[in-house]
């Protein structure tokens, strides 16, 4: 099996060839035995091409569960600095899981709704004990997270008592967070997570 990179030159090199064989093809003579030797070359290239791509697809190294997470909600956190009136945060009105693009009026998340609409988008199961379109602070801290004393990223933090927190934040790292109603997305600062939960091993 060859490398990543070994797999990168060959297809570099099959794209040369593949451009050289179309040259010549578009040179010979319609119908002539050059022109289907050329055109023959031209489609094993392409061909080659391809496998190499889906080879380099799957040689390369997919982002662990904690840094898709990361992943997805900083780009979440792009879409609404670029956009954030298109985007509706506040509690009520219709359950929005959307949330990596503008939604309608009518739509409305909360933070929760953010926390574990980005599990999903990371392709994870749902933090807590609700579902995807029905989530909240309690049902999270009522699920099977840990409490940990040193947050990971991808931990989801929270703020008030275990038993009846009223907000949460996903935790990228080097102490930043990342939810619905705080910066960046929100102009608020509410402070430091009162606890942190983690679903991830």
């Amino acid at each position: 099996m060859l490398s990543r990179a070994a797999l990168i030159r060959s297809r570099s090199r099959a794209k040369k060839r593949r451009d050289r064989a179309e040259r010549h093809y578009k040179q010979a003579k319609i119908g002539s035995l050059s022109a289907k030797y050329w055109l023959g070359r031209r489609n094993y290239f392409d061909w080659l091409i391809a496998r190499r791509t889906k080879q380099i697809r799957a040689a390369t190294p997919k982002p662990d569960a904690r840094q898709r997470i990361v992943n997805v909600a900083q780009m979440c956190a792009r879409n609404y600095r670029k956009n954030p009136g298109a985007y509706h945060y506040l509690a009520g009105g219709i359950p929005n899981t959307i949330i990596d693009r503008p939604t309608p009026r009518s739509y409305r998340s909360d933070c929760s709704q953010f926390a574990v609409g980005v599990y999903k988008m990371a392709g994870l199961k749902c933090p807590g004990s609700g579902t995807f379109m029905h989530s909240n602070t309690i049902s999270i801290a009522n699920g099977n997270g840990r409490v940990t004393q040193n947050p990971r990223p991808g931990d989801l933090g929270m703020y008030g008592s275990r038993h009846a927190p009223h907000h949460v934040e996903v935790y990228i790292g080097n102490g930043d967070h990342i939810g619905h109603g705080t910066v960046p997305i929100d102009n608020r600062e509410p402070g430091r997570p009162s606890f942190y939960l983690s679903f991830l091993p």
